[in-house]
């Protein structure tokens, strides 16, 4: 007797074995020509160059806030100077705290 494949048997290879069907969605050579490769992606920054890049800029806004503070402190010093000044030679005083 010859041996015969049923519909179970058919269905079990199919789930073990590529099909035909299967092998149609695997890309070709002919399409990974259309992707980019790492060479095309050189001149985009990586995680290195992003991480680089937020600790300068970290850095920049670090070095701003204490040129900022500084001139605001000196704005205040000499414009508290200046009041000083002008209260002597109208000859005010500053009002007394609570």
């Amino acid at each position: 007797m010859k041996p015969t494949l049923n519909q179970n048997d058919v269905e079990l290879l199919k789930s073990i074995f590529t099909t035909k069907d299967d092998l149609a969605k695997f890309a070709t050579k002919e399409d990974l020509t259309n992707f980019s490769t790492k060479d095309d992606l050189k001149p985009f920054a990586t995680k290195d160059d992003l991480n680089q890049l937020e600790k300068r800029q970290n850095s920049k806004f670090d070095q701003l806030e204490r040129i900022v503070s500084k001139s605001f402190e000196e704005i205040e010093t000499n414009f508290s100077d200046r009041i000083s000044r002008l209260e002597e030679e109208v000859g005010i005083s500053p009002p007394l705290p609570h």
